[in-house]
């Protein structure tokens, strides 16, 4: 049995953005905010044309779970899923002409890789392995997607093709020299138009929500903690979540493409450990609520819908700062949050040896910077002034 796949780091505070039910609210024309109607049980039918992926010892679930996610897009809009043939031809474990291990996929699968390494370089991540699924939506969205074929997922995290180009480790690709530039290219022309955060801006969403989400938008993207027993799933064909128990390991990121009244489809990209389609029990939503975030990719009205009820501010500071919003550690300066119009916020901005500052945003505030002043320190007191001091003290006891 292969080794434990790798699990991302908590995501860096909670993410704001618009969410589905701030826009349903505007939809709704300011009457109470109700789901759309949903059947108890649906499972997206294009499950069986996703390929099975394999991140092995690196940490891209972000970009493998993007990647399953436009997959299904593409089949849906275009109408054209893999052959049979396709399919059969799938092969694993493959070493290329310049010791790259990749899965070589169908012609059309998105690349895991291009979403993974873009998502790192929106989202400013410096630590050595893992993302956000924020982040791998605004690439989507902001860069677009690549081909698998054209930049591969170096499962060995040997011979990673890395982005921005000219960085240590950067290659170009063995099948026909593909160009950073031709992709970009690419990418340009394959966006999706939006996304927003199911339910609260913060990606906390009822279980109803999320059915409700995967009904119409025929998959969820999530980020979810994971649990030292989950060691339990290795080796099973349907892999089934477990009812939480031992230490948190980490955070994994995949997409929810289906759902009965009790239980969520999954896909895993953790081929070889353990089988890519099963289940998200609702016991295990229930447990871990609070640390799951889910996210939607959205269609054009309701990227407008979500543009007209927000307004972005960019947050800056002399020193680099901690950034909070409404009592909520959101990330670090330099930082940029979605403001809902008609609404207020308490921006706190603190860093060590630094006088904390806080500030009252709206709409109309586009930038807010913060100039935080030292702490001084107190004047020390002369010897003989201490040494008095120590002598009253001695004396009173």
């Amino acid at each position: 049995m292969m080794e434990k796949p790798k699990l991302d780091n908590p995501p860096s505070g909670k993410p704001h953005d618009y969410s589905l039910r701030a826009i349903r609210s505007v939809q709704m024309a300011k009457v109470p905010v109700a789901l759309e109607p949903f059947p108890e049980e649906w499972h997206n039918p294009n499950q069986k044309w996703l390929a099975h992926r394999g991140q092995s010892v690196g940490g891209t679930c972000t970009g493998q779970a993007s990647a399953y996610g436009l997959r299904h897009n593409y089949i849906k809009l275009a109408n054209d899923p893999p052959t049979a043939e396709q399919m059969a031809a799938i092969q694993r474990d493959v070493t290329d002409a310049i010791g790259t291990l990749i899965d070589i996929l169908p012609d059309k699968e998105i690349s895991s890789e291009a979403m993974y390494q873009m998502g790192r370089f929106i989202g400013n991540i410096t630590y050595p392995s893992g993302g956000e699924i924020r982040f791998v939506a605004k690439a989507a969205r902001d860069w677009g997607y690549a081909l698998e074929h054209d930049w591969h997922s170096d499962k060995s995290r040997v011979c990673v093709w890395t982005y921005p180009p000219g960085v240590v480790g950067a290659r170009a690709d063995a099948n026909g020299g593909t160009t950073q530039v031709m992709i970009d290219k690419f990418a340009a022309d394959h966006r999706i138009k939006g996304w927003a955060m199911v339910g609260t801006p913060d990606g906390d969403a009822e279980w109803d929500e999320i059915r409700a989400a995967i009904y119409k938008y025929g998959w969820v993207m999530c980020a979810i903690p994971i649990y030292s027993n989950f060691s339990e799933m290795a080796g099973q064909e349907h892999p089934v979540y477990p009812y939480p128990n031992g230490k948190l390991d980490g955070f994994h990121a995949q997409i929810v493409d289906g759902y009965t009244p009790d239980a969520l489809d999954i896909e895993h990209s953790w081929h070889r450990w353990c089988g890519q389609h099963g289940l998200l029990p609702k016991e295990y939503y229930t447990f871990a609520r609070d640390q799951c975030v889910w996210l939607v990719y959205i269609d054009d009205e309701e990227v407008k819908i979500g543009q007209d009820i927000h307004v972005t501010c960019n947050i800056t500071s002399n020193t680099p700062a901690h950034i909070d919003v409404d009592g909520v550690r959101t990330g670090d300066t330099p930082l940029k949050i979605a403001i809902e119009k008609g609404k207020t916020y308490v921006i706190t901005a603190s860093a060590l040896g630094f006088a904390s500052q806080t500030a009252v945003i709206d709409e109309n505030s586009t930038d807010l910077n913060f100039v935080l002043v030292p702490v001084p320190f107190p004047p020390k007191e002369p010897w003989w002034k201490r040494l008095i001091s120590w002598l009253m003290q001695l004396f009173k006891r």
